[in-house]
């Protein structure tokens, strides 16, 4: 069995055009990006995950913004490692992942 789920998604053409240059820009592929995406966003509170998903009543939005922020600078937000142990299945930190899509070098 697999140490990995696999999930499909549909995304705009800009939306994976924006994906392809992010991943380029940091030499890491796809699987990777979205992985470290997911679990950074799991690991966020309540709240937080709401504003994201832009699911919050419009009158609350911007007292939300404000506690959000508050929070990040006071360091109540979590950040998301790699190396840090977990509960469900242990992340694998590496950008070397068979089959990834060689680096487009740029002409200038």
């Amino acid at each position: 069995m697999s140490d990995r789920d696999i999930i499909k998604i549909a995304i705009s053409p800009e939306a994976k055009q924006a994906i392809d240059d992010v991943c380029d820009r940091y030499g890491m592929s796809q699987i990777e990006m979205a992985s470290r995406l997911y679990m950074w966003f799991a690991d966020q509170d309540e709240v937080l995950q709401a504003a994201v998903l832009g699911i919050l009543p419009k009158e609350v939005e911007v007292a939300v913004a404000r506690m959000v922020l508050e929070r990040v600078a006071e360091g109540k937000v979590t950040e998301f490692s790699p190396r840090r142990k977990r509960s469900r299945r242990q992340y694998s930190g590496t950008t070397k992942v068979p089959g990834k899509r060689p680096s487009k070098k740029k002409s200038g």
